[in-house]
């Protein structure tokens, strides 16, 4: 081995360092880049999570189980869809969904736009209080104590806080809705029902089935979800240069809102089924008491009239209730 052969060894185990660190500082120079811009996606798609959201969310695993899991997927396209041509519109633009409206379709049209969007929001605001009034008495908390502070919280973080800082503590905020994850893995579902659900659809063509798919669709892409993502790229003054790293934030916040709903309805699911478990298993092995058998026979044995009480009597020791009439 001679000099120059050496020479051409180090020259190109340094040009291979010198690129390995390149890649290295580029990585991070697009990991900084996707931080200054991350926010209004991720916000927006985690937030539409709220009380009503839940409420849909828990309702369709406990009515139906995990047969309503396979709309996941066409609905995260759709949210990441809709999403994209609002984040697009903003960063290219770089003015608001209204601004452009009213640029458009004129006046008219924005104002019934704008009397139509503060009608859902206010009917929106109403559930979100409802939510924060019901969360509150879980803990045994007065309803008339915590909705009054909770508006004044929000009343405070609007009009006094900056931009960066509200979206600082939605971000934060957003880290919550990870115990849901916490919440499904303690639950012990069925994790091979639940993901053949996911990718194979189970239809019913029941109307109550028809109604709650109905309402998942409007409860995870909501009007103000469009406004307040587009007014988020121009406060923060993304441009074209950053689109890309906007279109990220968008397809990760797209995605991380659907992976929630996921572990809600697969946890309210496997809670529904571990109860009906418990609740058959209970009503099998409970124990036939003579006091019991007594009181039964001695309200059957009544005269005639007293027969709806006697069957009303009977069913409701020995067959379990619907529980699907009590949200569970």
């Amino acid at each position: 081995m001679n000099f120059a052969s050496i020479n051409a060894f180090i020259d190109s185990l340094r040009a291979r360092v010198f690129h390995f660190f390149s890649r290295i500082s580029q990585g991070r120079r697009r990991l900084f880049l996707f931080l200054a811009v991350v926010g209004p996606g991720i916000i927006t798609s985690n937030v539409d999570n709220d009380a009503g959201g839940i409420a849909t969310y828990t309702q369709a695993g406990s009515a139906y189980g995990y047969a309503l899991l396979w709309s996941l997927i066409p609905m995260t396209f759709a949210l990441y869809v809709t999403m994209e041509m609002c984040a697009r519109m903003g960063v290219v633009t770089g003015k608001g969904l209204s601004d452009l409206i009213r640029e458009e379709f004129g006046l008219r049209p924005t104002f019934f736009v704008m009397v139509t969007g503060f009608l859902v929001d206010l009917f929106n605001v109403v559930a979100e209080f409802a939510g924060v009034a019901a969360a509150g008495q879980l803990f045994g908390l007065n309803k008339y104590v915590t909705v009054p502070l909770a508006a004044i919280i929000v009343w405070i973080l609007v009009l006094k806080g900056t931009y960066r800082f509200v979206e600082v503590v939605f971000l934060v905020l957003c880290s919550f809705y990870l115990s849901y994850l916490f919440s499904a893995l303690l639950a012990h579902p069925d994790w091979v029902l639940a993901a053949k659900n996911t990718v194979i659809p189970s239809g019913h063509f029941d109307v109550s089935y028809l109604l709650l798919l109905t309402a998942l669709v409007g409860t995870t892409i909501a009007p103000w979800q469009f406004f307040y993502l587009q007014a988020g790229f121009v406060e923060k003054k993304v441009g074209p240069r950053q689109y890309p790293q906007a279109r990220l934030d968008v397809l990760v916040g797209s995605i991380s809102c659907m992976v929630i709903v996921f572990f809600i309805i697969v946890c309210t699911a496997a809670s529904r089924r571990s109860h009906d478990h418990h609740r058959r298993r209970r009503s099998r092995l409970r124990p036939r008491t003579v006091g019991r058998e007594v009181g039964r026979l001695g309200v059957c044995l009544r005269p005639p009239e007293r027969l709806a009480l006697c069957r009303h009597h009977s069913s409701a020791f020995d067959r379990p209730r619907d529980l699907r009439g009590h949200g569970l």
